[in-house]
């Protein structure tokens, strides 16, 4: 080997030895100055560096496709209002069927089938009336709902669902709605409050009905909730005021709070 090749490698061998040395060096200082754990030596590591998320945009609900939004949704409130009308109107509870049956003389027996709507084929015939003024309020807003958002192949006409109750029956289903208080009692006990279905109702149709139910509501003449679990809007139409057997009309002082 020359000389020059000989010079080179202890030129690299010594540069090495240099690195090694200076690395060792630099271990044992960070050893010395490092935290004992559990006599372990623990460095510290660097803190990572938090980055604040953007918040998420408010997303703005509507009531199309999505009818369990919005002024019609029900609440402990409005629940409560329906039963201070229902005892200020001085309105039955039927506890039994029994009674309904021996009230029927006073209900009305809702047709089974009509032009505009119909009664689903689940609610038993005793249950199959309602108070004068609420039978005139559904033939009339199904009357309308057919002449002006109309039928279609999925929802021809209006579909009820529910109309008088018994509390035997309010308490069999699962319903908040079952007087373990006066503020919490079914208004279908009345008789003078019923459902209509709107599964199968097209996008126009709900918008038809949640329209309607609200000016309704403002005029004082129903309260009405939208049940989206149950899939029905409950109308609970008010009597009116001197009027034992006619038809809704405004009434004073009884609008939703």
């Amino acid at each position: 080997m020359s000389k020059i090749a000989q010079c080179v490698v202890l030129t690299f061998a010594l540069l090495l030895s240099f690195s090694v040395l200076a690395k060792t060096e630099a271990r044992e200082g960070a050893r010395s100055s490092c935290k004992k754990v559990h006599g372990k030596c623990v460095t510290k590591r660097p803190a990572k560096k938090v980055v604040a998320k953007p918040a998420k945009k408010a997303v703005k609900r509507k009531f199309e496709g999505k009818l369990g939004w919005g002024t019609l949704a029900g609440t402990r409130a409005k629940l409560a209002f329906e039963n201070r009308l229902a005892y200020e109107l001085g309105l039955p509870r039927f506890q039994t069927l029994d009674e309904i049956q021996s009230a029927q003389s006073k209900l009305v027996r809702v047709p089974d089938e009509t032009r505009t709507f119909y009664i689903d084929d689940h609610v038993n015939g005793d249950r199959r009336y309602l108070q004068s003024w609420s039978k005139d309020y559904l033939g009339q807003l199904a009357a309308d709902f057919m002449s002006e958002a109309g039928g279609t192949a999925d929802y021809p006409k209006i579909k009820v669902t529910s109309m008088v109750r018994d509390m035997q029956y309010q308490r069999g289903l699962r319903s908040v709605a079952q007087c373990r208080s006066p503020e919490s009692c079914s208004t279908h006990l009345t008789g003078a409050s019923f459902d209509i279905s709107f599964n199968g109702m097209s996008v126009m149709q709900k918008a038809w009905m949640y329209r309607r139910l609200i000016r309704d509501r403002d005029l004082g003449l129903v309260v009405a909730i939208h049940e989206p679990f149950s899939g029905c809007f409950h109308i609970f139409v008010i009597k009116p005021d001197g009027d034992e057997n006619g038809s809704a009309m405004p009434v004073q002082n009884h609008k939703p709070q």
